[in-house]
Parts: C-alpha cells; sequence; structure tokens
C-alpha cells in the first residue's frame, strides 16, 4: 500500500467554521454508511468474452479473458461534531450566560465518518483555567490539563464502518473557569480546535515519510488519479491553509457571556413626625427636635444583569438616636412589608433583623436584576430599570 498526500490544495482559502448545536455541514453526502468500503481495499476485475470460429462440424469455440484492471480505495476523512449548546458559538449574540466564578462547559461529540481509521489532535490547554477530558466509546474519560508534560491531546478513532464496539465517535468536555472578579457584560472565548493526524494503525507509518500523529494532508484536487496509490479526499470547510502544508483542521471556539450583580447601597434620611409639627405631610414638615421620629431608607441598588442573593446590611445608629424607647414603637419594612424584629419565621421572604444594641443587621435580602443595563449611562444615577430593595426603619431622636 502506497499513501499519497500532496502538500497544497489548489485555489480553496482556508476556512474557519464556529460550533454549531447541529452540525453545520447537513445534509452531507459523504456520509458513511455500512456499505462503505474501507480505504486501501484492492478492487480487482476483469472482462471475459467469448466468440466462436468456423461452421458446422468446423465450428470452434473460445473463451477469452480481458487484462486485469486493479485499483486501491482511497481515503475519505470527514467528521461530523456537534456541541452542547444552541446557535454559532462564536458570536457574541449567542455567548452562553455564566456568573462570575463558575466553570463553563461545553461537551462536544466528534464521530469519524472516514472510511479510515483516524487520530484527532487537540492543542494542549494554554490556560491553568482551561482543562480537557474525553471519552471514547464510553469508555472511563481522560484528562489533560494545563500544564501536563504529555504532547497534545491524540485521540485515536476507528471508522464508524461495521464498529460494534462504538469507538468511532468521542465526546470532549471543555471546562474553562471564569474569573470570580469578572464585570458585568465580559465575554471570553472557550478555545477548541481539532486536526486530523495519522493514526499508528495506519500500515504507511514508517515508510513514504508517513508518521504516526503528523497532520493528515489531503491531495490536490488537480493530481492526477492513480490506480495503486491511496489519496486522501476531504471537502473543502475542512481545509486549512494558513501554514507551510495543509491540514484537516476545524475550529469551534464557544464564547460564554458574563452575567453578574452589580450592587451600590445608598441611604437617605427624612423626619417622619415631631412633638410639635406632628407627621408629615404635603403641607406639613415636621423638624429634628428632641422626640423627633427619624426614618431611614437604605436602597439596595443592582445594576448588573444578574440577580442577587443573601445579602447583608448593617448600621450601628448612633447614640442620639434611640433604637426603642417607652411609648416609641419602631417600624422596619423592606419593600413596604413589615419586619418583626428576631421573628424571621414571620418575616418577608426578602430580610430579616436581629438588634444588638444599637447595631441593626438585616440579612437575608435579595434583589433582582436590572432590566436594561444599556441605560446605565451615569453610575450613581438611579435609573427605573434597575434592580433595587429598599429597607426603612425608625428611630427616634433623644
Amino acid at each position: 500500500m502506497k499513501l499519497k498526500t500532496i502538500a497544497l490544495i489548489a485555489a480553496s482559502s482556508a476556512m474557519t467554521l464556529p460550533a454549531f448545536a447541529a452540525d453545520p455541514l447537513d445534509p452531507k453526502p459523504w456520509d458513511i454508511s455500512a456499505t462503505d468500503t474501507l480505504f486501501g481495499a484492492e478492487i480487482i476485475n476483469k472482462a471475459s468474452f467469448s466468440y466462436s470460429i468456423g461452421t458446422g462440424a468446423d465450428k470452434k469455440d473460445f473463451n477469452a479473458d480481458s487484462n486485469e484492471v486493479k485499483f486501491e480505495v482511497d481515503r475519505k476523512v470527514v467528521f461530523s461534531l456537534t456541541d452542547s449548546h444552541d446557535g454559532d458559538g462564536s458570536l457574541d449574540a449567542d455567548a452562553i450566560t455564566v456568573s462570575a466564578g463558575d466553570v463553563a462547559i461545553t461537551t462536544y461529540t466528534l464521530k469519524n465518518d472516514s472510511n479510515a481509521p483516524i487520530s484527532f489532535k487537540l492543542p494542549k490547554p494554554t490556560s491553568e483555567d482551561i482543562s480537557y477530558s474525553y471519552s471514547i466509546g464510553g469508555a472511563a474519560a481522560v484528562s489533560l490539563i494545563f500544564g501536563d508534560p504529555d504532547a497534545d491531546f491524540i485521540l485515536p478513532l476507528e471508522t464508524g464502518i461495521q464498529n460494534s464496539a462504538g469507538n468511532d465517535n468521542v465526546v470532549i468536555t471543555v471546562s474553562t473557569k471564569i474569573a470570580g472578579d469578572a464585570s458585568d457584560g465580559f465575554i471570553t472565548s472557550t478555545p477548541f480546535s481539532i486536526t486530523a493526524v495519522e493514526p499508528a494503525t495506519n500500515p504507511d507509518i514508517g515508510t513514504s515519510g508517513v508518521t504516526a500523529d503528523d497532520d493528515i494532508v489531503p491531495t490536490l484536487i488537480d493530481v492526477a488519479w492513480e490506480e495503486l496509490d491511496i489519496q486522501t479526499v476531504t471537502i473543502p470547510a475542512f481545509i486549512d491553509e494558513s501554514g507551510a502544508t495543509a491540514k484537516i483542521f476545524y475550529n469551534l471556539p464557544q464564547k460564554f457571556k458574563v452575567s453578574t450583580a452589580i450592587i451600590s447601597l445608598k441611604k437617605s434620611v427624612r423626619i417622619f413626625s415631631d412633638p410639635i409639627n406632628g407627621e408629615a405631610t404635603a403641607t406639613n414638615f415636621p423638624k429634628a427636635i428632641p422626640g423627633a421620629v427619624v426614618e431611614y431608607t437604605l436602597t439596595v441598588i443592582n445594576k448588573g444583569s444578574g440577580d442577587a442573593s443573601a445579602i447583608t446590611l448593617s448600621d450601628t445608629v448612633v447614640s442620639e438616636l434611640a433604637v426603642t424607647d417607652t411609648g416609641f414603637i419602631p417600624v422596619y419594612t423592606a419593600s413596604g412589608t413589615n419586619i418583626n424584629v428576631d421573628d424571621n419565621s414571620d418575616d418577608p421572604a426578602n430580610a430579616d433583623l436581629t438588634i444588638a444594641g444599637q447595631l441593626l443587621t438585616f440579612s437575608n435580602i435579595s434583589v433582582d436584576a436590572d432590566t436594561n443595563t444599556a441605560d446605565n449611562l451615569v453610575a450613581d444615577t438611579l435609573y427605573n430599570s434597575d434592580g433595587r430593595t429598599v429597607i426603612t426603619f425608625t428611630v427616634k431622636l433623644k
């Protein structure tokens, strides 16, 4: 067997394809079938004919064969790849939403549709935040992390033809650690590419300069077909001509967009009532005199695209203000609902309150995401779209 590959591909430009939830190349007339003939098989046949000479008693019949014609089946290198996300993963609009600190995961399924065993190479992780794992045919997963001393990730896949073991496909998991301090709207891309390389099972390994794990070089389209040379055929979409030698390559990054909360806290004060002027109205404005009831408002503001929860606020009330006093009943509310002090079972789900001396602690606070982060043009301005939770409490001026 002589495997013939050519280092250049005629006229077609290199292509980089994005990840698709379904294989982007459907329909595929080159898909493998149970009747596909394995590469390297010898196809041999000849024709025969018969004739007669003479007539009657002198008639003689003859049979003869043509010359024998033989050729070897060429190698078709194609594969299918699907991922666990919807849409074109290389576009910002199709980025998958994650939270800061998450481990973003993309699962790819690679299937060898070639008529030959093929190995596939993944580059080593380029960052300690990226790791790979794979399982061939349902076998135990193998992991590769940043700093692994091994060379590139080599995945040997059999052809799917009559492969009852099912190891013509591999499930690859790519994990990317999102920084805990990643800002809202930050977009990061998980790198993922595969290159078809020569499998160790290729009979030509060690001959004609063919080495295991070398990039498979497709045959030039304008190179004449030769009966006894095995040539390598792939589709233009898999061809990468960016290097000195063409290779069979597929690039499928997946983008992730961080959605997180951007929390701030604002405090305001008003005089609810005083002993002389009474309660505040549209035309009555009580003053901060001894005995006045002072109302503080704590507004938790979320300008981020992600919800926030488990927020705790504390407010140390100065000694000139009485948290409790004879004849004075303080009021505590969260989003307009009264909070019962130290009785969390009756509290609304969005806040609990404990009091220790002059220290007020509001906990178990959640705040919804901003519904339109695009309008946050000024950081300290409160917009209608901002998520918020409002807490109020009253104290008495001594």
